[in-house]
């Protein structure tokens, strides 16, 4: 038995919680180890240790039954849950926030402050992040912290099993179906194929970017070559045109979804 989750349900800022890694989602006494945030029906955010924070798109599958069409994401697993939250944001705060987590790195130091760590897994974290050598970054991130700020939920660092209890979001009845051998696989539209190079489309590392072109313009206040009032005109303009194109390269991804996740059958 396979299981899938129906992009068609998803709106922009829904949680999806995943299994995972055993090991990691029993650190904090649940079942739950990943946590990726949905910015539309066909891609999401989600950060993870080899790559960092980035934007990348569903995996897709389709299926069909007797006329019924499914387009999802295959799960191997029925415990996977979506959360959503009860009062919604507006999209371009959400794509805005979620643009400016984009690009930042994984640090799993982050996990250390988490209040549901079970006490021997914090003994096990401590020793792995001593044998790595590897040194905190305050900009860094965990997986369920970027959906927790993005979504700007009272607690930012939390787990993925802490997120299910958190008042602010409710699960999405219906979103994991199963799918067993009487339904027959489908070719996805062919509008997916554009799909990766629109997501490669969209800048990430903005906050980065925006920081730093913030920290050159400082020393040069200091060094008096430029006023700050020309300074400011300067940072806005270059982080709104930043802000701009990433956020149309998401609408022109959101354009996709109705011909990609349609009813029609087209069997293989």
């Amino acid at each position: 038995m396979m299981w899938i989750l129906k992009l068609n349900t998803l709106e922009p800022g829904d949680v999806i919680l995943e299994p995972g890694i055993d090991r990691v989602a029993k650190a904090t006494g649940g079942i739950y180890g990943h946590a990726s945030m949905a910015l539309g029906k066909l891609v999401r955010i989600e950060a993870g240790k080899d790559d960092g924070v980035v934007i990348a798109p569903f995996d897709l599958a389709a299926y069909n039954r007797n006329g019924e069409r499914v387009v999802g994401l295959p799960l191997e697993s029925a415990d996977a849950l979506v959360l959503r939250r009860r009062e919604r944001l507006d999209l371009g705060t959400l794509d805005g926030r979620a643009l400016w987590e984009a690009g930042r790195a994984y640090d799993l130091h982050r996990a250390l402050d988490l209040p549901d760590l079970v006490p021997r897994a914090r003994d096990q974290l401590v020793k792995l992040l001593a044998w790595q050598g590897a040194e905190p970054n305050p900009d860094g991130r965990t997986c369920s912290e970027v959906a927790a700020r993005i979504l700007d939920l009272p607690a930012k660092n939390v787990s993925p099993n802490a997120l299910v209890g958190v008042e602010q979001l409710k699960v999405v009845e219906g979103a994991i179906v199963p799918v067993d051998d009487t339904w027959t696989p489908e070719r996805v539209n062919t509008a997916a194929g554009s799909l990766a190079s629109l997501v490669a489309g969209v800048e990430v590392g903005l906050a980065r970017d925006i920081m730093g072109l913030a920290d050159g313009l400082a020393a040069e206040i200091k060094a008096e070559t430029i006023s700050e009032a020309a300074a400011g005109d300067r940072l806005t303009s270059h982080a709104d045109g930043k802000l701009r194109d990433a956020i149309v390269a998401l609408l022109g991804i959101r354009e996709l979804e109705n011909s990609i996740l349609h009813e029609e059958t087209q069997r293989v």
